[in-house]
């Protein structure tokens, strides 16, 4: 069996590692039985020092893959050529541009002992993303293309956008980039049908608390609703200032809305809580797939998304949402009161084309087929 080692700075049972996370699950699961993967990650949740208390030395059984966890003074490549060395995989696949301090010594050792190197920007290089502390990427960017850091590995773009953008900032030969969407959860969470009641909407954000969420926008556009809500806040704090911004703002909100902030949410979790919703609202500022809106999706929740941030736009073809222009907030209050006026009958209505449109998007086998034939060309040497 062909072995594939997996580099990523926070996983399982991590719950503030964001999308990431979610993407090397999805992979693992679906791809866990036709190769030996092990992942690599550090031993501690995002923001945090102290080590996971339920995972030991040595390899972890995560799912279907085998997990090492490393405090961060073994995050080096001394240690990362002794792992690399002993499991001696056919491929390494890395998550993350900017995470450079846990990628750079695998990405230089993995150079020097010929083994091939997937590497999955996750977002890092999108315009909009590049846009926060732009003053310090782009030098960065350039840095790297410069020394050619990045020469000779191959990269997995989960859109066009990312594909440009990597030939644009480092220079990547366009031979060595897939364009391959971010794979979907393996199997059908199941159907949560949630009731609606006339004149009142019950509302949800599930993301990390930072700049790029845009959990700020979201919430003031809610306070711009006539009907009523009730809308509910789950996510790491990551950058408190902002958050102080969110409740500033929270505590403006009228006498027919009602915000809440309910915690983090653990992955497993996550699963189920859109079966208490009508509306998954998320304005985020960059999405290089969006497994949260994935996920909602998958649970009869239909989205009011920000448009052109996201693989997501087409849905309002299928009538299981809305996408609006980023700062238009007058039209996602719009939007929201919409849903609120629903019917029991119109919001079942909406139902069917959420499934009927998560169905079509997410075709997950002929998407399987084309990770495979990525993986083995890379492997072989092929492109």
């Amino acid at each position: 069996m062909k072995k594939i080692m997996v580099f990523i700075g926070g996983y399982l049972p991590g719950e503030k590692y964001g999308g990431p996370v979610t993407s090397i699950y999805n992979f693992t699961e679906i791809f866990g039985t036709l190769f030996d993967i092990s992942i690599v990650c550090c031993d501690h949740d995002f923001g945090e020092k102290e080590r996971y208390q339920n995972v030991h030395t040595g390899w972890n059984s995560v799912g279907k893959a085998r997990v090492v966890y490393l405090p961060d003074r073994q995050c080096n490549r001394k240690y990362f050529l002794k792992l690399i060395m002993e499991e001696a995989p056919d491929l390494i696949y890395a998550s993350g541009i900017m995470h450079f301090s846990f990628n750079a010594p695998m990405i230089y050792t993995a150079k020097k002992i010929g083994i091939p190197v997937l590497l999955a920007p996750r977002g890092d290089i999108c315009k909009n993303a590049i846009s926060i502390k732009k003053w310090k990427k782009i030098p960065f960017l350039f840095l790297m293309k410069c020394l050619k850091f990045f020469d000779g590995i191959y990269f997995h773009a989960t859109m066009e956008e990312e594909e440009e953008n990597l030939v644009k900032y480092l220079g990547v030969d366009i031979r060595k980039i897939y364009v391959l969407p971010n794979l979907p959860a393996p199997t059908n969470y199941g159907k949560f049908y949630s009731n609606k009641e006339l004149g009142k909407l019950r509302v949800v954000f599930v993301s990390r608390i930072q700049t790029k969420k845009n959990l700020l926008d979201a919430i003031k556009a809610v306070n711009l609703m006539n009907q009523k809500c009730e809308f509910d806040i789950y996510g790491p704090i990551e950058n408190v200032e902002y958050w102080e911004k969110c409740t500033s703002e929270i505590q403006k909100s009228p006498s027919n809305v009602s915000v809440r902030y309910c915690g983090v949410l653990s992955p497993s979790d996550a699963k189920e809580i859109y079966s208490k919703y009508n509306c998954f609202l998320f304005l985020t500022l960059s999405e290089n797939y969006g497994h949260v809106i994935a996920e909602a999706l998958s649970h009869d929740c239909p989205v009011i998304i920000s448009q052109g941030t996201t693989p997501w736009d087409d849905l309002m073809e299928w009538n299981a949402g809305a996408v609006i222009p980023l700062g238009n907030l007058e039209a996602v209050a719009e939007e929201l009161d919409r849903m609120a006026k629903m019917s029991e009958k119109q919001y079942r209505e909406m139902i069917k084309n959420v499934r009927e449109y998560i169905k079509v998007k997410v075709s997950l086998d002929q998407l399987k087929e084309k990770y495979e034939e990525m993986i083995l060309s890379i492997m072989e040497g092929e492109k």
